[in-house]
């Protein structure tokens, strides 16, 4: 009746998901608790090779994309970036394959050559490129990429039958423009993302073009008597908190990696979660109010 599965874990509940196990209104409250799990891990990969492929497709298609770019950037072991950012060009056995100082893992399990967690790089395609089929051979296919995560830029290329498929977008501020040719006997269907009139359409063979200025989100008047849910799902609102937090107490840096609250923690007050955390004192009680009002007014 909660909504919670048996097994709490980010690959329980992106199978669940992703294999349709669940009923209609069961699938937001596990998306939910989905993202909450993946922000309880500090968004490091928890997932082996059964929801690898699955946990950044599960968070999208319930609306948590914020957790699931994320997800996806992070660069601290383990996670997607972290062989990225040590040299790999193939996929490791593990994720730590190599540590930190360059030496090699100790266990024998260390091919830095290994298939089984790749299946990133299937969801940016799908996703930060936004090409998906919608009939077989791409005859007819879908271009709808998503925007996040801090990436201004993406290129996709797929080739067909009916020959190359190409499409990229690029954001700078508020400006986004977006790039598509689709090749004879295709048809395309565009959904752009933060369109202001939200602009979904069928356009045919040829090069296409759009460019135009997405709405700017609104950050609202955040305080110390405001809700911690609320104020995590502004990322710019919560860097703000944890930024003053870190610069008083800076052994908290990685635990103040933006959280998923939900259940009640996520309808107590930001005053009451200053409360929690030992060593916060009215001065940084009253720096994070400062930090939150000079984000609103520099939002007007």
């Amino acid at each position: 009746p909660s909504g919670r599965l048996a097994n709490e874990s980010p690959t329980s509940y992106a199978l669940a998901i992703r294999f349709g196990l669940l009923e209609p209104e069961e699938v937001a409250r596990a998306g939910e608790r989905l993202a909450a799990k993946v922000g309880e891990g500090r968004f490091r990969i928890s997932t082996g090779f059964a929801g690898t492929p699955h946990v950044l497709d599960a968070l999208v298609e319930t609306g948590h994309d914020d957790e699931a770019f994320q997800l996806l950037m992070q660069t601290e072991a383990p996670s997607f970036l972290y062989p990225v950012m040590h040299g790999a060009t193939t996929i490791w056995e593990r994720w730590d394959a190599v540590r930190p100082d360059g030496t090699l893992h100790p266990s024998s399990m260390t091919s830095l050559n290994h298939y089984a967690l790749g299946a990133v790089t299937d969801w940016m395609h799908r996703t930060i490129g936004g090409i998906t089929a919608v009939e077989p051979g791409y005859r007819r296919f879908r271009f709808a990429p998503r925007i996040g995560g801090g990436v201004t830029s993406a290129r996709v290329r797929h080739d067909t039958v009916f020959g190359a498929i190409e499409g990229s977008w690029t954001v700078s501020g508020d400006d986004v423009s977006l790039e598509l040719s689709v090749p004879q006997g295709a048809f395309a269907i565009v959904i752009a993302p933060g369109h202001p009139d939200g602009l979904a359409i069928e356009v045919g063979p040829g090069a296409h073009r759009w460019a135009y200025v997405r709405p700017r989100i609104q950050i609202p008047l955040f305080d110390l008597d405001s809700l911690l849910g609320e104020v995590v799902e502004f990322p710019e609102a919560w860097d703000a908190v944890a930024g003053v937090l870190v610069r008083h107490l800076p052994h908290l840096a990685q635990l103040l990696e933006r959280p998923t609250a939900s259940g009640t923690e996520a309808d107590r007050s930001l005053r009451w979660a200053l409360g929690m955390i030992p060593g916060t004192s009215a001065e940084v009680a009253e720096d994070v109010a400062a930090a939150l009002r000079a984000l609103s007014e520099a939002n007007a």
